[in-house]
This record gives C-alpha cells, structure tokens and sequence, in this order.
C-alpha cells in the first residue's frame, strides 16, 4: 500500500502544532468554554478556576498555533475560537466516547 500525500511539509507542520497545543487538558477545556462564545481572560479564570498567569499562558499558546483569535475590548482581551472545524472534532470524539466526554480537568 502506497501513501500519497495530500499535504505540505508547512501544512503538516501547522496540524502537528495545533494537536500538539491540544494535548494539554487545560487548554482543551478552554476551548471547550469558548466554543459558547467569547470571553475575557478573567471570564475564563473563574470558568475553569485557575490563575490569570496561567490562563493567560495557555491562551497565548492557543493564540500562537492559530486555534484561537483574540481582540482588545477597553481594557481587556476577549478570545474567541478561529478554527469552528474544531468544534466538529470535538462533537465527533463527544459521540464516539459519550461516557467519557472530551475533556476531564
């Protein structure tokens, strides 16, 4: 069986960067909560219970990769996802593992 390839050298890197940033389940619960819609740093501090230093650093990265966009509203930054594929990937594993949901922090 012979493997053709579809992507770049640029693409695959960029999808390996992407999973790569998913790996962490703090980060994957963000985008969990962001999926419903934007929010500030501090929204999202008390959503997942967790330091604004650290929360700030995983959306940073998440920025980073390209799976999140960000925009400064006053004085705060609101993040919001820049990938909605993703969300598919997400309802995908929620339905292949229902009992186990996608996300245990």
């Amino acid at each position: 069986m012979q493997i053709t390839h579809t992507s770049s050298e640029d693409s695959l890197h960029m999808q390996t960067s992407i999973f790569k940033a998913l790996g962490q389940p703090i980060r994957l619960l963000l985008v969990q909560h962001l999926r419903h819609g934007p929010a500030t740093v501090g929204a999202l501090t008390r959503q997942v219970d967790r330091d604004f230093s650290t929360v700030s650093r995983h959306l940073a990265e998440l920025e980073r990769v390209g799976i999140l966009a960000k925009q400064r509203q006053g004085t705060s930054i609101c993040y919001s996802v820049r990938l909605p594929c993703l969300g598919l990937l997400l309802d995908c594993l929620d339905q292949q593992y229902p009992d186990q949901g996608t996300c245990h922090v």
